[in-house]
C-alpha cells in the first residue's frame, strides 16, 4: 500500500512539473523599450554628470542616466516589473522603486539637482517653479492614470518613458502644464527649422531674402538664449571652487527656469519668443503654391525616378509608395515586377497569420490594399482557408497613440473595412491627446507627432461634427 501511495504521488509531482513547463513555455512574452528623459535640466546631461561627479556631488556609485533598455517580459506585466527588469540587465541607479513612487533615476533627482540652483526643488510646500519637480511616466505616450505597481503593459513593442520635470503648473480644472517642456520643445523646434538646409530653387529673391533673415533671427535668438542658460553666480563659484573645470556653462536650463521663474511662459516670455520666430521662418520656408505648381514637370520626372527605383522592392513602406504613384500616374510603367509582388504578398500574409497586433495588420493590410488585394479574402501557400486581416484587427487590442491610431483610422476609411464604432473611438482617443494649448501632439517630437495625427483625422473633417475640423484647425494655426 506504501508502494502503492509513493507511486501514485510520484505520478502526480510529474504530471504537475509538465503542466509547468507547459505553462511557462505557453506564456506569451512581449518586448517593451524603457528610456528616461532629462533634457529640462541641461542640453549636455553626460558632461553635467562628469563634472558633477569630479565635484564630489555624487558618488562614483550613482550612475549616469541610463539610453534606451529593450526587455521582454511576459504579457500584462506592471510598468515596475518592466522598470525591475531593466535595472536587472543594465545596472543604473534608480531610487523609491519599492516604494512605487520613483524620485530618482541615475543622478537625476531633487536630492542631487538641489546643488544647481538657490531655491528648493521637489518642495511642494516652497511653492516655487520647482516645488512640483519630478519624475512622471507614460505608456505608449499616455500619461500613467495609476501607480506604476498598477498599471500593466499589453502591447508587444511598447515603450514606458520616464521624464523629469523641473517647472509644472495646472489649470482650472487641475490638467498639468509642463511649463519647462513646452519651453524646450519651442527651442529644439527652432533649432531644427533654423539649421536646415532649404532648397530655394523654386524661390523668388524676395522669398530667398526673408528666409535668409528669419534664419539669421532665430540662430541670433537660439543663441542668445543658450548663453543666458547657465547656474546662478553663487551656485557656479561653489562648484568651480570644488571642481575648478567644471565645464557646463551653457544650456544649462536648471538655471535658466530659476532665473526666469513663472516668466517662462506667458505672454512676452521667452516661450512666445521662440514660438513666434518659429512661425516666421516656417512661413519663409515653405514655398508658395504657384511655385510649386509651376514645377509640375520636374516633380513628375522625380517621382517617376524614385517609382523607377522601387521596382524590385517589396517593403511595406515601398509597395504603399508604388500603389500612391499608381494613382499619381495611372499610365506609368513603373510597377511592382511580378516576383517583388509574390515576395511582398507571401511575407505579407504571413506576418498576418501569426500577428494579433494593430501595428503589424495595419501597416500589412495598407499595403496589400495598395497593391489591389482585398484583405478580407488572403491564402497562405497551399491552403484554401481564407484570413480576414480586418477581423482580426477589429479583435485586436488598438492603441490610442498618435503614432498608431491614424495608421488603423486609415484602414477604416476604406468603405470595405469600415468599423464605424472602432473609428469613433479611435478619433475620440486622438482628440483628447491633442495639448490644448499649443494645438499639438507630442509623443516623440511635436512636429511629426502632430502631422501624424493630422494625417489621421482628416479623414474625418467633413464629419457633421465639427470638433475634428475645429481640434485640426487649432494644431495648424497654433
Amino acid at each position: 500500500m506504501k508502494k502503492l501511495t509513493a507511486a501514485i504521488l510520484c505520478i502526480i509531482m510529474v504530471l504537475s512539473l509538465v503542466s509547468g513547463v507547459a505553462y511557462a513555455t505557453d506564456e506569451e512574452t512581449i518586448s517593451v523599450t524603457l528610456r528616461f528623459d532629462a533634457a529640462v535640466v541641461a542640453e549636455d546631461m553626460d558632461t553635467l554628470y562628469s563634472d558633477m561627479l569630479a565635484a564630489g556631488i555624487i558618488d562614483v556609485e550613482t550612475t549616469n542616466l541610463p539610453p534606451d533598455i529593450t526587455v521582454s517580459v511576459p504579457k500584462g506585466s506592471s510598468v515596475k516589473a518592466v522598470i525591475e527588469e531593466a535595472q536587472k540587465e543594465r545596472a543604473f541607479t534608480i531610487e523609491g522603486l519599492s516604494e512605487n513612487y520613483i524620485t530618482q533615476v541615475g543622478f537625476v533627482g531633487s536630492d542631487v539637482l538641489k546643488n544647481l540652483v538657490s531655491i528648493p526643488v521637489g518642495d511642494y510646500m516652497s511653492g516655487n517653479v520647482f516645488s512640483s519637480a519630478g519624475w512622471s511616466f507614460s505608456l505608449d505616450g499616455e500619461p500613467l492614470t495609476s501607480g506604476i505597481d498598477a498599471a500593466t503593459v499589453g502591447n508587444d513593442g511598447a515603450v514606458i518613458e520616464g521624464r523629469f520635470g523641473l517647472y509644472t503648473g495646472w489649470d482650472e480644472n487641475w490638467n498639468a502644464i509642463n511649463y519647462d517642456r513646452n519651453f524646450l520643445k519651442s527651442y529644439a523646434e527652432l533649432k531644427e527649422l533654423a539649421e536646415q538646409t532649404v532648397n530655394t530653387d523654386n524661390f523668388s529673391e524676395e522669398q530667398k531674402q526673408k528666409l535668409s533673415a528669419e534664419k539669421a533671427e532665430g540662430l541670433a535668438l537660439l543663441s542668445e538664449i543658450y548663453n543666458e542658460a547657465c547656474l546662478n553666480d553663487e551656485v557656479s563659484a561653489l562648484l568651480r571652487e570644488a571642481h575648478p573645470t567644471f565645464k557646463t556653462s551653457g544650456g544649462m536650463w536648471i538655471g535658466y527656469i530659476e532665473k526666469k521663474g513663472e516668466a517662462l511662459y506667458g505672454a512676452n516670455s521667452p516661450t512666445e519668443e521662440i514660438e513666434s520666430a518659429n512661425s516666421e521662418l516656417s512661413s519663409s520656408i515653405t514655398p508658395t503654391v504657384e511655385s510649386v505648381l509651376a514645377n509640375k514637370e520636374r516633380i513628375a520626372k522625380l517621382l517617376s525616378n524614385i517609382a523607377g527605383a522601387y521596382t524590385e522592392k517589396s517593403s511595406y513602406w515601398e509597395v504603399m509608395d508604388m500603389g500612391a504613384y499608381k494613382k499619381y500616374a495611372p499610365e506609368t510603367d513603373k510597377v511592382l515586377s511580378e516576383t517583388a509582388m509574390k515576395a511582398f504578398v507571401k511575407e505579407s500574409i504571413a506576418e498576418i497569420a501569426e500577428t494579433d497586433t494593430d501595428r503589424d495588420l495595419t501597416k500589412a493590410i495598407l499595403a496589400l490594399t495598395a497593391a489591389g488585394k482585398d484583405a478580407t479574402k488572403l491564402y497562405k501557400a497551399n491552403s484554401t482557408t481564407p484570413i480576414n486581416a480586418i477581423e482580426k484587427l477589429d479583435n485586436a487590442e488598438q492603441s490610442t497613440s498618435a503614432w498608431s491610431a491614424p495608421y488603423t483610422l486609415a484602414v477604416y476609411n476604406r468603405e470595405e473595412y469600415a468599423n464605424r464604432e472602432k473609428e469613433t473611438a479611435l478619433v475620440k482617443a486622438l482628440l483628447s491627446s491633442q495639448d490644448d494649448e499649443n494645438g499639438a501632439w507630442d509623443e516623440f517630437g511635436t512636429i511629426d507627432t502632430t502631422a501624424n495625427a493630422i494625417a489621421g483625422l482628416a479623414f474625418y473633417m467633413d464629419d457633421e461634427d465639427e470638433e475634428v475640423k475645429t481640434k485640426v484647425n487649432e494644431a495648424i494655426e497654433k
